[in-house]
């Protein structure tokens, strides 16, 4: 994990996400929190992943909820205010580490929101690349 840390402080010359709060969604234990959370991921991510995977609504609710409730997969957002500025969503079995989809939401992007959740993800799946 060290690795990772030094490699992305070298990077954060700039850092522009004050006010970004990261919520980690497997660490949400109201019910109705934490559906709306997946509500809004799902919202946000499902145009810019539909196009490119045509099963992602099933995928997503079938297969990444799941892994978040069982502690295999976490959703990683990035809030600034009341508004989600980015999503990681990652893969952390004993099969496979792998970032899934990362998304910054247009506003918000060029604020390093991109930067901090890739570190925080990496931390998250003990790895310094992804697949």
């Amino acid at each position: 994990m060290f690795k990772v840390k030094k490699i992305f402080s070298k990077i954060r010359k700039k850092i522009t996400y004050k006010n970004a709060n990261l919520i980690f969604l497997s660490k949400i234990n109201d019910v109705n929190i934490f559906n709306n959370l997946v509500k809004s991921v799902y919202d946000i991510t499902f145009d810019i992943c539909a196009y490119d995977y045509p099963n992602y609504a099933e995928w997503f609710w079938n297969k990444e909820i799941p892994r978040v409730k069982n502690n295999s997969g976490e959703i990683i957002i990035c809030k600034i205010r009341n508004d989600i500025a980015g999503v990681s969503i990652l893969k952390n079995d004993l099969k496979e580490k792998k970032l899934c989809t990362l998304y910054v939401v247009p506003k918000y992007r060029n604020r390093s929101i991109a930067t901090l959740l890739l570190e925080k993800s990496f931390i998250y799946l003990g790895i310094t690349k992804t697949l």
